[in-house]
């Protein structure tokens, strides 16, 4: 028994074989219209004397000889052939229609039941995370150094800045050295040796002697009190060569006012000062004086 199938664009039939079907998917081109569609979708058998049978409503003697007859008036000589592949079926005995194929071959994972997730269990905690033992020691430590650290940074801070902060808030001074007297400290004050300026000088020689007497008059240029500076004075001979060069440190030299040398200059203020240059058999003729901090 063969095989025939019916064109749905052009309604012409033609015979087809269960091989044609199984390698191409049951998908044929119409050799008539060239039309592509699903053989199986109009499969029908055709018997022995060449008459095609539905395969769903066989017909009647009659009606089944004049249909055969006018299907063999219709009918192609040759069976037509694909002429573009497609993609192998797998291997069965008989020809299955396309849809059921598919049906068949989704059925399964529709079964398939989804795949279901389990929470992991939450694992033991670390040790350094346990609550007592020698790690919450630790812990306890570590925050009290954290504390402290905190703590001491910031008054580390202050007393390094403690000079330059105090020169922007004199009113804070009083309490400040009243403080790091108690604590055992010091607050200098301020040393900027550009704000500094000798406005007057003097140096002439005393009688009978080979001691010269200097005075002078420092100017603080600055809003705020500046520490004592040294003097660096230099003498020099007639062709301005050097003579002899001394350095004279804050409380080697009589100041007025006699706050003492650790009570500076204050904030836009003078000091005079005197002292005595001793040059033993040197013909002093002039001098240079440099203020600064050593």
């Amino acid at each position: 028994m063969s095989l025939t199938t019916r064109c749905p664009h052009c309604d012409t039939p033609f015979r087809v074989s269960a091989d044609q079907l199984q390698r191409r998917g049951g998908m044929v081109r119409c050799g008539a219209c060239r039309n592509v569609f699903d053989a199986t979708q109009a499969l029908d058998y055709l018997d022995g004397e060449g008459e095609a049978t539905p395969r769903a409503e066989p017909a009647s003697a009659s009606a089944s000889a004049s249909a055969s007859a006018s299907a063999a008036r219709r009918l192609p000589a040759a069976p037509p052939t694909l002429h573009e592949p497609l993609p192998p079926l797998p291997s069965a005995a008989t020809v299955k229609p396309l849809r059921e194929e598919r049906a068949s071959q989704a059925a399964p994972a529709e079964e398939e039941e989804a795949p279901t997730t389990t929470p992991r269990e939450p694992g033991p905690l670390p040790a350094f995370l346990r609550q007592g033992g020698p790690g919450s020691v630790s812990r306890i430590l570590l925050t009290a150094a954290t504390a402290v650290l905190s703590l001491a940074l910031p008054l580390e801070a202050l007393y390094a800045w403690r000079t330059d902060l105090l020169a922007q808030y004199p009113s804070f001074r009083p309490d400040a050295v009243a403080l790091c007297a108690a604590l055992g400290c010091e607050v200098p004050l301020p040393r900027h040796p550009e704000l500094v300026a000798v406005v007057e000088a003097d140096m002439h020689p005393l009688p009978g002697t080979e001691v010269y007497e200097f005075a002078a008059v420092l100017r603080n240029r600055a809003a705020f009190p500046v520490a004592m500076p040294a003097l660096e004075i230099t003498l020099t001979d007639s062709f301005n060569h050097i003579l002899a060069r001394r350095v004279f440190k804050p409380g080697e030299f009589s100041v007025t006012p006699a706050d003492g040398p650790s009570a500076g200059i204050a904030a836009a203020g003078d000091v005079s000062l005197k002292l005595a240059v001793e040059a033993p058999g040197l013909a002093v003729v002039g001098y240079t004086v440099y203020p600064f901090y050593p």
